[in-house]
């Protein structure tokens, strides 16, 4: 794929750390994990190149090929308001991705595989489909990524799954904005040694709450909260099948800048808003969606509408926990200037249960205000 420019991001998201977990006689560690990638600039060297290319081998790789090298990167967000303040909070280490652009004619996937290093963590390999999300924009496409972890018990890796929100701008003005994807992760390892402490990025100046152009919030889903169905009913229409409706108080995200590891001590964090997100029943494990973000930071006040689709993917150890990954194109409203994005998401759910949190949803969402 191209280099990708990411814009605004909003991250709505419920988190958890490391998580210790029993399957059989074996000992599991979960990795709930939210971070940032940022492209070098290099170009592609042999080993990269031959290392995509024995992987994408029965997939022409070599005919319609792209390829990103990237910096893996731990953020820092405001408590006060959600905006992401440090995009570089440590370098993690680094990364490679390579795809198969999509022929137009027959499919808008771009089949893609990656691999990446952590602190503290074997190498992690994922392959999946990017794909451009449509929404109304002047210049730029949006695009997810939903990216299976490949097992690797050798390694001490037994599976998850990664999303990506991600901007490929084509044309577009405004240069100064962020640029890179947020990810989305749930990791299945072994027993891994404590993650060693990195270096210190620099921490640029708050932007100012809610403004217009380029900036990342992140928000954490901390309590349920009430919910009701009048948005649902809105979009999708009085009578529509609503099969659950979740509710959910907002707070600031706060990650281990040496390993990107979510914390969850968010009691005594201020609440920056609250999310709603409907879903439609459905007869498997993909459910259409509507979400609502009503945030607030001060005085300022910011409200995002999306619609699109949640599907549920097997996770390595239990077969009734699912992760559930959302795509979503930003509807409005336009009487905020809220123009354009889009919103992805990651975290686990129960069997039949789209609205039930078993552990950490994370909601990125890439917001183009006028």
């Amino acid at each position: 794929m191209p280099a990708i420019v990411v814009r605004s991001l909003l991250v709505l998201s419920l988190f958890v750390g490391l998580m210790p977990a029993r399957a059989g006689d074996a000992q599991y560690v979960e990795h709930h994990m939210f971070f940032r990638s940022m492209a070098t600039g290099n170009s592609a060297n042999p080993q990269q190149l031959a290392r995509c290319q024995a992987h994408m081998a029965d997939r022409t790789f070599a005919v319609r090929g792209s390829n990103l090298d990237y910096r893996v990167w731990s953020v820092e967000v405001a408590q006060e308001s959600g905006l992401i303040v440090n995009h570089n909070g440590t370098d993690m280490g680094p990364g490679f991705l390579c795809s198969i652009l999509p022929d137009l004619e027959t499919s808008s996937e771009a089949r893609s595989y990656a691999y990446m290093e952590f602190p503290g963590l074997p190498e992690i390999e994922v392959e999946g489909p990017c794909k451009p999300t449509a929404t109304v924009n002047t210049g730029e496409t949006f695009w997810h990524c939903k990216l299976h972890v490949l097992p690797n018990a050798a390694n001490g890796v037994y599976g998850g799954v990664l999303s990506t929100n991600s901007v490929l701008l084509i044309g577009a003005s405004n240069t100064q904005w962020p640029t890179g994807s947020v990810w989305t992760g749930y990791v299945v390892t072994g027993p891994v040694e404590d993650a060693a402490s990195g270096d210190v990025g620099i921490v640029p100046a708050p932007a100012k709450p809610y403004g217009d152009g380029g900036q990342f919030v992140a928000a954490q889903e901390r309590d349920a909260a009430a919910s009701t169905t009048g948005d649902c009913a809105r979009h999708f229409g009085v009578g529509s099948a609503v099969q659950a409706v979740r509710g959910a108080d907002l707070v600031a995200p706060v990650t281990d800048r040496a390993n990107a590891h979510i914390r969850f001590d968010t009691d005594a964090a201020p609440s920056i808003g609250s999310l709603s997100v409907c879903y439609l029943r459905s007869g498997g494990r993909e459910h259409e969606v509507l979400a609502v973000a009503r945030l607030r930071s001060g005085n300022h006040r910011l409200t995002i509408e999306a619609a699109g689709v949640c599907k549920e993917y097997a996770t390595p150890l239990r077969a009734t926990q699912f992760f559930q990954s959302c795509s979503l194109h930003i509807t409005g409203p336009r009487a905020e200037g809220v123009r354009s994005g889009t919103i992805t998401s990651g975290g686990l759910v129960g069997k039949s249960a789209p609205a039930g949190s078993i552990a950490p949803h994370v909601w990125t969402a890439f917001v183009v205000r006028d």
